[in-house]
């Protein structure tokens, strides 16, 4: 949209018989184009504040973690859409975009979520859970070369909490001993007092990078559960319109494509900390 502002400077000088007028016009255009599409609020995404590796505070203050990484990949650096980062907790933040104070998540599109927002086609990321396997086990051969390693009896262990892991777990009628944080599953499959672990792949590989113990755990390649992450852009949001399409488009073409999966496995290799929230 353009302005002009008209300035009319009239200066009169009067001297005997001759007056002198003078008049000076200037105009001055403007032209603001902060987004092509969105106007000129900045692009607000919204985190879960303590969800280490996806999403987490880190010392500074800052949002950071997969998930924003993700963000500024597809939507900064092959869109051009400066983002703004927000970390809050998960039920406010949600509460945060529903309500239109804020932009976008990067979430499952829910039947409830799509009721006030509009979601991407594209996936931009899957948690999976899988099958950790303990190298001490008797039967590690068998449990890795299996299609399904809880289609047999084995010794498995389940955190305390984890909803998901626990309807993996009574899907194949296991019974497991419960443990009440990560570190504990880790280090009993590190004895060999376990045969598995069944978590989120995500957090169980950061884990595993962190203790250097990779190579006495082996993750089975079988998916056993998957939750899409599609790109939820509040229906009222400037950049409603335009912005699930055009991430759509990118991530539909052949290069777009190619790039964002070498973008991905490059996630797989970076630690992420966390700060320690009270």
């Amino acid at each position: 949209m353009k302005y002009y502002l008209f300035i009319i400077l009239v200066d009169k000088a009067v001297g005997g018989r001759m007056a002198i007028c003078r008049l000076s016009i200037f105009i001055i255009t403007f032209l603001f184009s902060a987004f092509s599409q969105g106007g000129s609020k900045p692009f607000t995404l919204v985190y879960a504040n303590h969800w280490s590796p996806y999403s987490f505070v880190d010392k500074e203050g800052q949002a950071k973690g997969i998930l924003v990484d993700i963000a500024d990949y597809l939507l900064g650096h092959q869109l051009d859409i400066p983002v703004q980062h927000i970390a809050l907790p998960w039920k406010r933040a949600q509460s945060m975009v529903r309500s239109g104070k804020y932009d976008a998540l990067i979430t499952a599109p829910t039947a409830d979520r799509k009721m006030y927002s509009f979601s991407s086609e594209s996936v931009l990321y899957k948690l999976q859970w899988r099958a950790y396997i303990s190298a001490l086990t008797p039967n590690y051969e068998q449990l890795l070369t299996m299609d399904n390693p809880l289609s047999v009896p084995a010794r498995c262990i389940m955190l305390l909490g984890d909803l998901t892991s626990e309807r993996i777990y009574t899907k194949y009628r296991q019974k497991c001993l419960t443990v009440k944080n990560l570190s504990n599953a880790v280090k009993m499959l590190q004895m060999g007092r376990a045969d598995l672990f069944v978590h989120a792949r995500a957090i169980m590989n950061q884990q595993l990078q962190s203790d250097g113990i990779a190579d006495t755990i082996t993750a089975h390649p079988s998916v056993l559960r998957e939750v899409a992450f599609h790109l939820l852009v509040n229906k009222s949001s400037d950049h409603a319109k335009y912005l699930p399409e055009k991430l759509d488009q990118y991530l539909n073409s052949a290069e777009g494509m190619a790039d964002y999966q070498g973008f991905l496995r490059l996630l797989d290799t970076r630690t992420y900390y966390a700060r320690i929230l009270p």
